[in-house]
């Protein structure tokens, strides 16, 4: 925040706080946010915020991001804290907007996401000046939220507000980041006050990162250099793009292959090392004789392979995430070799230092080498059966999901971003997409469907900053943004749309001119339940071909026409054909710094009618 002569530093502090003139709560709460540098507040307006919202009139930045509901607003946090890799702040209104919001939420501690989520909160009987009413109210507003957040709190005296809102924001960072959720007393926000305590943002700041013991590193390098076929794992480890650097480098240095779990982009595909996806239900080489997770975990009943030795790596100690749709299980416990809790990025960074010493040591160039050759032959046929594969399937009707995987092979590059949300044509699209830059790939862990279409304009919005005049127009915060802005692509399925809110987000994208292209792999059902129903005890839906319970259509939902109604670029595409030209068109109206949408047709994944006659 800049300097102000009108600030007042308490004696002999050593900077511990300053003292800012402020005359409401609302105002003292939004120069905190101020003083932390955020740039954006999502939020939903509700009546029990109306003097934070004031005070926005005043303080600029955070710019206020308009919601229309709660869910896809607090995706849309996630995909900002996730983009950015810093925390983001998102406001929403008293017990509706927990609620609205919590399976946002759930997505955010799945993924790690440092969220700070910010609930407006009143008490029966107790005035405010701003004249509201006291509707809304629940005796245990944070307990809807308790179950995915690291710290949940309520501000109860306006003095400890500084306090309450930068541990807020300090839990949010400290790893293993996740969501926080504090409230608001209405009553406060409103409370007239002559000066505001602001507490230094820059001695605020999370743990620095751990990394396990020297001797512990070594155990775990002596048993990877003793392994004649190991794997590495790792799932949730891009989250921080900087870790998967460090992973590439012990890869290289050991030889040693990796497969990717694709929460996140851990590792690149181009390179020689990488053999391809680790599924929810994995399958393991019959030769390996070792497995290194890396931020991963199992659903029960799966396990790493019992004959093999394992080494674990997390930045979780409760062992609760880095699961793909894990719950608050987690992952199952199994039996390991070494268990390492640390950062990974330094501790990876450790293992290669070590593991680099040893090879020179124990003599082993040799047999490294030897292993190298040998997986630079099983990546190369990975990716020409893929690209096979592929080829194959091109000309499936009416849209293919290989055909639009190409065509967008076609036109990525360095600057694309890519939210991942799609399930039934996840691995046409994911095996087809050549991915290498860490940053560059946003999944859903959580399995939650809808998070996709909020995630997509928070991660815009960290990322795409391209469009200064745009911002002056708009009111957005200007003065650091000089790079050219990153194409943020989201595909989603058609229920995903629906589920996540899409007429709220196209709301948002097209208001603010948030340049996001979002592309619906539309096969008018449920696809993915389908195959849970078929396999049903009576096997009843399957006999009768019954498919009510998880057809969208009759009428098939017509996207580009939904997304017309909130004036942004779309168009249906029901031929392969056309598929690289609208694909082209919609890039070029990111360009302008306006959104797009395509409904890509794809086949029906039931067949016949959904109803019974």
């Amino acid at each position: 925040m800049a300097k102000d002569s009108s600030k007042v530093r308490p004696s002999g502090s050593r900077e511990e706080s300053i003292v800012i003139p402020v005359r409401t709560g609302g105002e003292w709460f939004m120069r905190i946010l101020e003083a932390n540098g955020f740039q954006f507040l999502f939020g939903t307006t509700g009546g029990g915020m109306p003097d934070i919202q004031d005070a926005m009139t005043l303080v600029k930045p955070p710019k206020w991001i308009q919601g229309l509901h709660e869910f896809p607003t607090v995706c849309a946090a996630v995909g900002y804290a996730l983009a950015g890799e810093r925390p983001a702040i998102c406001l929403i209104d008293r017990t509706v907007g927990p609620m609205n919001c919590l399976g946002g939420v759930y997505m955010g501690f799945e993924a790690f996401a440092p969220v700070v989520v910010l609930g407006s909160r009143n008490y029966p009987g107790v005035p405010v000046t701003s004249g509201s009413l006291q509707y809304h109210y629940h005796t245990t507003q944070t307990a809807f939220m308790r179950e995915w957040c690291k710290w949940v709190h309520e501000n109860q005296v306006l003095e400890s507000l500084a306090d309450d809102v930068q541990k807020a924001i300090f839990m949010a960072a400290a790893e293993p980041q996740g969501p926080v959720y504090l409230t608001l007393r209405e009553d406060l926000m409103a409370k007239k006050v002559n000066r505001g305590v602001i507490r230094p943002a820059k001695r605020m700041k999370p743990p620095a990162p751990s990394v396990p013991r020297p001797e512990v590193l070594r155990e775990a390098c002596e048993l990877l250099l003793a392994s004649q076929n190991p794997l590495v794992v790792a799932t949730s480890l891009g989250r921080h793009s900087r870790a998967v650097s460090a992973l590439v480098k012990l890869a290289e240095t050991l030889a040693m292959p990796v497969r990717d779990g694709r929460s996140f982009l851990n590792f690149p595909m181009e390179h020689h090392l990488f053999m391809g996806f680790q599924e929810i239900q994995p399958s393991w080489p019959p030769d390996c004789d070792l497995m290194f997770g890396i931020e991963h975990g199992y659903l029960p009943p799966q396990r790493p392979p019992e004959e093999a030795k394992i080494i674990d790596l997390t930045s979780d100690p409760f062992n609760v995430r880095g699961v793909q749709a894990g719950g608050d299980y987690g992952s199952t416990m199994f039996p390991a070799d070494v268990r390492m809790l640390g950062d990974s990025q330094a501790t990876l960074t450790a293992l290669t230092e070590i593991a680099a010493k040893l090879i020179v040591e124990k003599r082993l160039k040799e047999i490294v080498e030897r292993r190298r050759e040998k997986l630079i032959e099983e990546h190369r046929r990975l990716m020409e059966d893929w690209n096979k594969e592929a080829d194959e399937h091109l000309n499936d009707g009416p849209v293919s999901p290989y055909r639009v995987a190409r065509e967008l092979e076609a036109v990525w590059n360095d600057r694309t971003v890519w939210i991942n949300i799609v399930i039934t044509a996840r691995s046409a699209l994911m095996r087809n997409i050549i991915l290498n830059k860490p940053g560059s790939y946003f999944g859903n862990p959580s399995w939650h469907l809808g998070v996709g279409c909020g995630m997509a304009y928070g991660v815009a919005l960290a990322r795409s900053e391209g469009y200064v005049n745009l911002q002056m127009k708009k009111g957005f915060p200007v003065g650091s943004i000089s790079k050219p802005y990153e194409k943020v692509i989201c595909t989603i399925g058609d229920g995903e749309a629906i589920m996540g809110n899409i007429d709220s987000c196209l709301w948002s994208c097209s208001h603010y001119g948030i340049p996001v292209l979002y592309l619906v792999m539309n096969n008018a059902s449920w696809g993915i339940e389908w195959d849970f129903i078929a396999k049903a005890t009576g096997g009843w839906s399957l006999k009768a071909k019954n498919y009510e319970c998880v057809d969208i259509d009759e009428p098939r939902i017509n996207f580009a026409e939904l997304a017309r109604a909130y004036d942004v670029h779309s168009e249906r595409v029901e031929e392969n054909d056309q598929v690289g030209e609208a694909l082209r068109k919609a890039l070029a109206t990111l360009g302008e710094g306006r959104p797009a949408l395509i409904d890509f047709i794809l086949e029906k994944y039931t067949e016949g009618s959904s109803l019974i006659l």
